[in-house]
C-alpha cells in the first residue's frame, strides 16, 4: 500500500512537472519575443519625439521674418542677421551640425558652414519636396560637403501669399539618433538597428551592415539614390535576408520575426516597429544561442525540481499528519497574498514546531514588507516636522481646523545640465536654487517639504480663519519668480549653468474630526493631492508664453481683491487626479515696489485655542 501510495502522488506530480517545462520553455519564447519587441517600440517612439520637436523648431524658424526677407530680397546685411540667428540656434542645440536657407532655384543663400554659400543643392529630394511646400525629414544621409552622417529637415519658406520662394534646412548629426537607440538597449546580447523605408540599413553597430539593404533593390530604387547622392556610393549592396525583408517591408507597423544572419550565420529573433512620423523601422534583435540559457536554466530547475519532490514525497510517506493540512494551507495563501503584493493584514496563521516558525517569519515579512511599501509610496509627499507642528490637533477629541497652501517649481533644464556639467556641478547647482526659494518662502510663513530632481515644494498652513493664507503663498511664489530670474542673471555672467522655474500654487482647508493619528493621515493625503493639483498648474506654466504663476480656483477666490496683480482665466483645465475639469488663472505681476514679507504676528489658531467647530468629517479637495 505504501508503494501503491508513493507512485500514485509521485507519478502525476511528474507529468504535471513535464507539462510545465513544456508550457515554460513557450511561454518564455514568446516573452523574449515581446521583450524585443517591447524594446523596438520604445525607441521608436523616442525617435519620433525627437524628429517631431526638431520639424516644429524648423517650421518655426522658416516663418521668421528675417528668413523670409533675406530669400525675397538678399543682401548683405539681411545675410549677416540670419546667420547670427542660425548661429545661436546651433549653439543651443548641439546636436544640430548645419543650418542653410536656399532660394527657389537651390542656391545656398546663407549657412552657419561659410563653404556652402552659393552652392546648389537642388537635386536634393529634401529640396525638391520644400519647394513643393512640403516640409520633409530624409533618413540618415551622408553629407555631400562634410562627408558626416545625419538627417536634413527641410520646411518651405512663403511669403505672406503663401507663395513658396525658398526651403529652410537643418541637418541633426546621426549621433542624435543613435543615443537615442542604444540608450534603449537594455543587454549587451540585443543588436539594435535602423532600416530606411527602401529597406536599406541606415545605422548598425557593425559597419559592415551600413548602407546595405536587407534584400536586393530594385534598379529605379537604385537609380534614385544613386541620383540624390544619398549614401556617396555607387551601389547599395544587399544582404539577402528574405523573412527580415518580408516581416518589416509588409507588415511593417511591429512585430516579432526569426531570422538567420549572413555574417554569423547564427538564428536570431527580432523585434520590430516603425518610427511613427518617418519611414524608418527600428529592429532589436539577439542570437537565439544567447535567448535559449534562460531555458536552460529552467530545464536545471526542472531537474532540482523532480529530484524535491522524489525527497519531499518520501520523508512525506512517513511524517504526514493531519494537522499539518491547516497550517500549510494557511501559509500557501499568505505567501501568493505577498507575491501579489497584499501585504496588508496577511497573517500565516498559528502552529507549532517548525511550521509555526515559518508562521511567524512569514507574518514578520509581510508586516516589514508593508512598512516599505507604506514609506515607498510615501516617497518624500509626507509634511515636515516644522508644517506638522503648526497643524497638529490642538483638541484630542477632533474638531480640528486647518489650511494648506502648497507652491510647487518646477525646474527645468536640469537633465540638460547633465550633458554639459559633471553630476557634482547639477547638484550644487540645483542646491543653490533650493536655497535661494527656501530664504524667500520663510518670511512669507512657508517651509521647504521635498526637493527631487526635477521639483522643489513648499508648504505654507494657517487655520481656517486665516483670510491671508492664499495671499502670502502667492506672494511667495513671485517673489521666487523674480529672485531666480535675477539669480539666473548672476549665473550667466558667472558662466555658471541655470535652470528655468515654473510655478503653480493652490490652496484649499481641511477639517476632521476624529483621533489625531486620522487627523495626521488626512494631512499628508491633502499634501498629495496638493502636489498633484499644483504640480499640474506648473506644467500649464511651462507650456505658457512668459512662464506665468498658475493658481487654482481657491487660490483666485483668496486673491482676487489685491490691486498690484492681473488675473486671468484660462478656462477649464484637466487637474492630475481630477475626473471633472477646474477653473484655472494665470497671474500677471506688476508691482510698483518691491514685494516685502509680512512681519512677526500671534498664531491666530492660539488666540482661538479651544473654540469649537462644526462637526464635519473627511478631507476638502485641491480644486
Amino acid at each position: 500500500m505504501g508503494a501503491i501510495f508513493w507512485l500514485i502522488a509521485f507519478l502525476p506530480a511528474l507529468a504535471v512537472m513535464a507539462y510545465w517545462l513544456y508550457e515554460t520553455e513557450a511561454a518564455q519564447s514568446e516573452t523574449q519575443a515581446e521583450v524585443l519587441q517591447d524594446a523596438a517600440g520604445r525607441i521608436a517612439g523616442r525617435l519620433s519625439q525627437l524628429i517631431t520637436d526638431t520639424g516644429r523648431v524648423n517650421a518655426f524658424l522658416a516663418l521668421n521674418p528675417d528668413v523670409v526677407g533675406l530669400v525675397a530680397a538678399p543682401s548683405r546685411a539681411g545675410a549677416d542677421n540670419v546667420l547670427a540667428t542660425l548661429h545661436r540656434v546651433i549653439v543651443a542645440n548641439s546636436d544640430v551640425e548645419l543650418i542653410m536657407v536656399m532660394d527657389r532655384d537651390g542656391n545656398v543663400v546663407t549657412s552657419t558652414d561659410p563653404d556652402l554659400i552659393g552652392r546648389n543643392f537642388g537635386f536634393r529630394e529634401y529640396f525638391k519636396l520644400a519647394i513643393q511646400g512640403r516640409p520633409h525629414v530624409t533618413g540618415l544621409v551622408v553629407g555631400a560637403v562634410s562627408g558626416n552622417t545625419g538627417a536634413y529637415f527641410s520646411h518651405p519658406i512663403s511669403t505672406g501669399s503663401g507663395k513658396v520662394i525658398g526651403a529652410y534646412v537643418t541637418k541633426v548629426v546621426a549621433k542624435a539618433f543613435v543615443s537615442v537607440i542604444e540608450s534603449e538597449r537594455k543587454s549587451k546580447a540585443q543588436t539594435a538597428f535602423l532600416i530606411d523605408g527602401d529597406g536599406v540599413v541606415v545605422y548598425h553597430p557593425s559597419y559592415e551592415w551600413m548602407f546595405h539593404s536587407i534584400m536586393p533593390l530594385p534598379e529605379r530604387t537604385q537609380a534614385g539614390i544613386l541620383a540624390d547622392r544619398r549614401f556617396r556610393i555607387p551601389k547599395v549592396e544587399s544582404l539577402d535576408i528574405p523573412s527580415l525583408h518580408e516581416a518589416v517591408m509588409t507588415y511593417r507597423s511591429a512585430g516579432s520575426v526569426r531570422w538567420q544572419s549572413p555574417k554569423t550565420k547564427e538564428y536570431e529573433r527580432a523585434g520590430y516597429a516603425q518610427v511613427p512620423v518617418h519611414n524608418w523601422t527600428v529592429v532589436v534583435s539577439a542570437e537565439e544561442r544567447y535567448l535559449a540559457l534562460a531555458q536552460l536554466r529552467s530545464e536545471k530547475m526542472m531537474a532540482a525540481g523532480a529530484a524535491a519532490v522524489i525527497l519531499a514525497f518520501g520523508v512525506a510517506f512517513f511524517l504526514l499528519r493531519l494537522s499539518m493540512i491547516k497550517p500549510l494551507r494557511s501559509i500557501g495563501t499568505a505567501a501568493q497574498r505577498i507575491a501579489r503584493g497584499e501585504y496588508r493584514d496577511t497573517a500565516a496563521g498559528k502552529a507549532t514546531g517548525e511550521l509555526g516558525e515559518i508562521a511567524n517569519a512569514l507574518n514578520i515579512a509581510a508586516e516589514e514588507l508593508h512598512r516599505r511599501q507604506r514609506e515607498h509610496d510615501a516617497s518624500g509627499r509626507i509634511l515636515v516636522p516644522e508644517i506638522r507642528q503648526k497643524l497638529l490637533p490642538r483638541r484630542p477629541d477632533g474638531g480640528n481646523i486647518a489650511r494648506m497652501a502648497v507652491v510647487y517649481c518646477a525646474v527645468t533644464g536640469i537633465y540638460e545640465m547633465f550633458d554639459r556639467r559633471s553630476s557634482s556641478e547639477v547638484l550644487a547647482a540645483l542646491s543653490d536654487y533650493s536655497e535661494q526659494i527656501s530664504e524667500i518662502v520663510k518670511p512669507w510663513g512657508g517651509q521647504i517639504n521635498n526637493i527631487s530632481g526635477h521639483a522643489i515644494v513648499a508648504v505654507f498652513a494657517a487655520p481656517l480663519t486665516d483670510d491671508t493664507l492664499e495671499s502670502h503663498a502667492l506672494s511667495a511664489a513671485l517673489a521666487i519668480q523674480r529672485r531666480i530670474a535675477e539669480f539666473n542673471r548672476t549665473r550667466v555672467e558667472m558662466n555658471e549653468p541655470v535652470v528655468e522655474v515654473a510655478i503653480g500654487v493652490c490652496t484649499a482647508g481641511i477639517l476632521v474630526t476624529g483621533a489625531a493619528i486620522a487627523y495626521e493621515r488626512y494631512l499628508n493625503a491633502m499634501l498629495n493631492d496638493g502636489i498633484n493639483v499644483s504640480g499640474t498648474l506648473a506644467t500649464l506654466s511651462m507650456q505658457a508664453a512668459g512662464r506665468p504663476v498658475m493658481i487654482n480656483h481657491t487660490t483666485f477666490i483668496g486673491v482676487r481683491n489685491r490691486g498690484d496683480i492681473t488675473l486671468v482665466s484660462l478656462g477649464q483645465q484637466k487637474l492630475r487626479g481630477r475626473a471633472e475639469l477646474s477653473e484655472v488663472y494665470s497671474v500677471a505681476f506688476e508691482p510698483a515696489a518691491p514685494l516685502a514679507p509680512p512681519g512677526p504676528r500671534r498664531d491666530a489658531r492660539e488666540e482661538r485655542r479651544g473654540a469649537e467647530g462644526p462637526e464635519v468629517h473627511g478631507l476638502t479637495r485641491f480644486s
